[in-house]
């Protein structure tokens, strides 16, 4: 018998289920924690009344490695975790109940780690630009993990574009962006650099649009990063509330 993955489905499968509750059985479902795809089923049923477990993949592929050839279809899959529940051999997963704080913390800190990943990676490609138009840059800032370094490559991405900016301008633009820990002869140092770069004017005019947009791309991350280490925090707060 086949059940829809959508709410008709489930309320037929709840419906089959209680015909067995009324004849005077009872009824418990074991579920095969497959990504995230039971997980709605799960907490319908949970939600429900049923008794629910849920067993890890590695449960039943062990099963059916033994008993079954290691043959694999939905039937023998279906088959399998019967006959891991009908033995009692079925060992529950860990499923968090509705509201969990360390589930969801769990799924917050994964997701920041996605996205420090992402940050990280088109860092990379940052990198690999500015080594082919100005890679004296990286004499003077040691990589981008600065707000000052970054920043002055979204507005000056090629030694042309730093050279074309009148020095007094630069002054104050460097020392707002880094608060006055950058002094002038840090500024006097790069433009000399760009000076004499031996950065490739090879596709530099792609290059100019691509490294700000590159930029804007990395602030947007880190700033989604520092938005979700905020919610990890308040929700961190509930722990350690519950804990007093």
């Amino acid at each position: 018998m086949f059940f829809e993955n959508r709410m008709e489905g489930f309320r037929k499968f709840f419906s089959f289920a209680e015909e067995f509750q009324r004849a005077g059985y009872s009824v418990s479902v074991t579920l095969e924690a497959t990504g995230h795809y039971f997980l709605n089923l799960y907490s319908f049923l949970r939600g429900h009344g049923i008794d629910v477990t849920v067993v890890n993949p590695i449960q039943t592929d062990s099963f059916r490695n033994v008993f079954i050839r290691k043959t694999k279809s939905d039937r023998r899959d279906s088959f399998v975790i019967a006959e891991l529940a009908r033995l009692g051999r079925a060992r529950k997963s860990n499923v968090a109940d509705t509201g969990s704080i360390i589930s969801n913390l769990k799924m917050l800190i994964r997701f920041r780690a996605d996205y420090v990943s992402k940050a990280s990676d088109i860092k990379k490609k940052l990198s690999s630009l500015v080594d082919r138009v100005f890679p004296e840059f990286l004499d003077v800032f040691n990589g981008f993990n600065t707000k000052t370094s970054l920043m002055i490559l979204r507005n000056y991405p090629t030694p042309r574009k730093l050279l074309e900016e009148d020095r007094e301008m630069l002054y104050t633009l460097v020392k707002n962006w880094s608060k006055g820990r950058i002094k002038r002869e840090t500024v006097d140092r790069l433009i000399s650099l760009a000076e004499d770069s031996i950065g490739s004017p090879i596709d530099i005019d792609a290059i100019e649009v691509e490294i700000p947009f590159i930029i804007e791309e990395i602030f947007f991350l880190e700033k989604k990063v520092e938005e979700i280490e905020e919610k990890i925090e308040e929700l961190s707060k509930g722990i350690v509330s519950k804990i007093i």
